[in-house]
This record gives structure tokens, C-alpha cells and sequence, in this order.
């Protein structure tokens, strides 16, 4: 299994191969395989079509609850969880899946529940049909412990500021998690509150002072929230560049969200020309840069 995951790496350097071998691991029988296929070719920008598809199909056809002999029932760790949380690393690019996972909101599998909160909100503002579904999710759940990420109450809240960070419903629950857990976020956290920052919800000045102090912390939301006031720091750019290996979603989600500073768009011109630094960090924010330009050039 992780020669399948070890395979979106190593196609940065033989890419044709690998992304033929990975496209055909798509119809392997075990689904983990397939999983993993999927999200492999995702970290080379490989074709996703088939991959979204198959994802789904894990999601939706694998079995869920499993019943015991006692006549109880336990909530099965397994494939269609997974299946939905790699569909949710993709992003904007996994829009398709919208529908499903509305659908998937009313599972009793809490593991395929709160991982179809999170990929809504970060597939985020081509996931908005799905905010009353959210809604309904914010206003019927009762939160279990504030933060913990197994509370559906909490994570529709992020999932909410994900897709509609203005939502006045949001910020009762995440406000005091950003204030009084500033050091210790998760990483739905992080991407709610990127998405709200980045949108110009404004917290007040106090909120700063402990943005500030979490400098020394290497957290993208900190990074994000610096740009916001402080546009040309170059510290806070190239701290989120750097993290694109092993942050993914919370510092791409971030630079898209921050591409019309002009300072962001040269330290990512920089990267992509700059052969000294790592490969995949240069084809990320090469992606970055191809893709903002793109939604650019449609408004």
C-alpha cells in the first residue's frame, strides 16, 4: 500500500510511467489500492476524472455498519471514509462529488459523517449548494466538546466558514476556539479560519496580539492572517511555499486565496524559476500560478 502512495512522489520524475501505472491501479480489486491511486495522481496533477469516480464509488457502495452478534452495532473504520477525505484533499477540482456527499450527510457511519462535512468545506465555494444542508447540520447537532473533531457541530461550523465565511451562524462556535485554543488548532481550524481572514472577517485587536505571539509557530493560518495586515512580508510567503510539502491543502488553499498581492505572485514566480528548491514545492506553485490565472482571465 504505501508503494501506491510513494508513487504520486516519484512521479515527479518519471511522470509518464507513473501516471500510466497509477491510472491503472484505479481498477485494482482492493479498494484501498484504489484510494490510493487516486490520491497519487493528485499529487502529480495527473487525470482525476476517473479517479473522482472511483472515490465515489468507494464512498457510496462500501459497507458501513457492520452488526454484531450481541444484536448492537458498531461504526466500521474503513474505505469509504478514507475514499471521502482523499475527496476532499482535491479540492475545487472534486466539485462533482457535491451532490454524494449531501447525501452522505445522513449516513450513521460518524467516520463517512464528519469526513463529508470536511470535504465540502474544502472543495468551499463550488460546494455552496450544499450550505443549507450545513445549516440544518450547525442548528440539529449537539456539540460534544468544542474543537474536538469528531463534533458535528463544530465541523459543520468549519465546513460552513469554508464555503460562506461572512455566515453569522459561524462564529458563536469558532470565534472562542480561535481565541482561547489560538496555539493548538486542528487542521479544519486552520482552514476556516484562512477562509475567514482571507474573506476580511474581522476579529478584534486582542486576536491579533495572539497572532502575533504565534509567530514563531510554523501554522499556515498565522502565516495567512500576517499577509492580510502585512502584504509584503516576505517571511510569511515563503513560510507558506515551504509548507507545501507537507501542508497541502491549508497552504494552497491560502496562497490561491492571497494571489492578488503582487508580492505573493513574484515569491511564486521566483519559486517556479528557482532550481535549487525542492521540485514538488515548484510545481506546486507553478500550479498555483497557472490555475489563478486562469479564474482571472474568465471574471
Amino acid at each position: 500500500m504505501r508503494t501506491v502512495s510513494s508513487l504520486g512522489y516519484l512521479g515527479q520524475v518519471n511522470r509518464q510511467k507513473v501516471e500510466k501505472r497509477l491510472v491503472d491501479l484505479l481498477e485494482a480489486p482492493t479498494a484501498l489500492v484504489r484510494i490510493r491511486a487516486a490520491s497519487a495522481l493528485n499529487l502529480i496533477d495527473g487525470p482525476l476524472d476517473r479517479a473522482i469516480q472511483v472515490l465515489i464509488e468507494v464512498a457510496v457502495t462500501t459497507p458501513k455498519i457492520w452488526p454484531l452478534r450481541d444484536g448492537k452495532r458498531m461504526y466500521a473504520e474503513g474505505d469509504a471514509s478514507y475514499a471521502i477525505s482523499t475527496l476532499g484533499y482535491l479540492g475545487e477540482r472534486a466539485a462533482i462529488c457535491v451532490p454524494t456527499l449531501i447525501e452522505l450527510l445522513k449516513s450513521e457511519d460518524m467516520g463517512v459523517h464528519i469526513n463529508s462535512i470536511d470535504a465540502l468545506g474544502q472543495i468551499g465555494i463550488a460546494a455552496s449548494i450544499a450550505l443549507p444542508a450545513l445549516e440544518k447540520e450547525l442548528l440539529d447537532s449537539e456539540s460534544l466538546e468544542q474543537g474536538q473533531e469528531d463534533d458535528p457541530q463544530w465541523l459543520a461550523a468549519c465546513g460552513l466558514a469554508m464555503i460562506d465565511p461572512h455566515n453569522p451562524k459561524i462564529r458563536p462556535i469558532l470565534e472562542p476556539l480561535f481565541f482561547e485554543g489560538i496555539y493548538s488548532l486542528n487542521r479544519s481550524d486552520h482552514l476556516a479560519l484562512i477562509e475567514m481572514i482571507s474573506a476580511g472577517v474581522e476579529f478584534d485587536a486582542e486576536f491579533r496580539r495572539l497572532l502575533e505571539c504565534a509567530n514563531e509557530h510554523d501554522v499556515p493560518a498565522f502565516w495567512v492572517c500576517q499577509l492580510q495586515w502585512e502584504p509584503d512580508n516576505q517571511r510569511a510567503v515563503k513560510a507558506l511555499l515551504s509548507s507545501l510539502a507537507w501542508s497541502q491543502s491549508e497552504s494552497e488553499r491560502a496562497l490561491r486565496n492571497l494571489f492578488h498581492h503582487l508580492p505573493v505572485q513574484q515569491v511564486l514566480l521566483d519559486t517556479v524559476r528557482d532550481p535549487s528548491i525542492l521540485q514538488w514545492t515548484r510545481e506546486r506553485a507553478a500550479l498555483i500560478l497557472q490555475d489563478a490565472k486562469a479564474v482571472r482571465g474568465k471574471q
